[in-house]
């Protein structure tokens, strides 16, 4: 977020209002207590007040969204499987950062993947898929919830989940949790 603004603030005088894309965390996960330790998306909300200025209006676009609803409403979205630049770390992206890592699975979880080969290396991701879940579920033991239902999809996708609370969404035999399930459609 913060270099992010860094980049806004460089570039002030070409807009007065920018929408900056939150980060995955939806508004349930707004905290600043003992905030120090957290991802600082988990407090954008206090972030972009604190930088306006009377020359730029920042306001978070997305933030009721989770990171699963925000890649499921670009998934069909033809630019996007040409364009779709997530990574942090290459100009391309590099598949195996966090954030193209949790795209990645995202994507694969809802049956998009193979529709953006042209920004992903797909094939890796086949090659090397039990390591990028067992980075998911390491990401889950350390309580990231930004990717908790990428991975209750995931592990629907290949038999091994069996939920109390879950419902079948459509046709397309994808079991949800009754809270997601009625936000997004796949």
């Amino acid at each position: 977020t913060f270099a992010n603004m860094f980049s806004v603030f460089l570039m002030q005088k070409f807009f007065r209002i920018y929408y900056y894309s939150s980060s995955g965390y939806d508004l349930s996960y707004y905290n600043v207590k003992d905030s120090w330790h957290l991802d600082s998306a988990e407090y954008d909300l206090l972030t972009f007040f604190a930088l306006q200025t009377n020359g730029i209006t920042i306001y978070p676009e997305g933030i009721e969204k989770t990171r699963l609803e925000k890649t499921t409403s670009i998934a069909d979205f033809k630019p996007a499987e040409n364009n779709l630049h997530v990574c942090i770390r290459e100009g391309t992206n590099c598949n195996t950062c966090m954030k193209c890592k949790r795209t990645i699975l995202a994507l694969d979880a809802i049956g998009k993947l193979d529709n953006f080969k042209k920004v992903f290396d797909v094939d890796y991701y086949y090659k090397h898929k039990e390591e990028y879940i067992s980075w998911l579920e390491n990401e889950l033991e350390n309580d990231s919830q930004m990717n908790k239902f990428t991975a209750l999809l995931i592990k629907q996708k290949e038999g091994k989940t069996e939920y109390s609370n879950i419902e079948k969404f459509n046709d397309k035999n994808i079991i949800l949790p009754k809270t997601i399930a009625n936000c997004i459609s796949i």
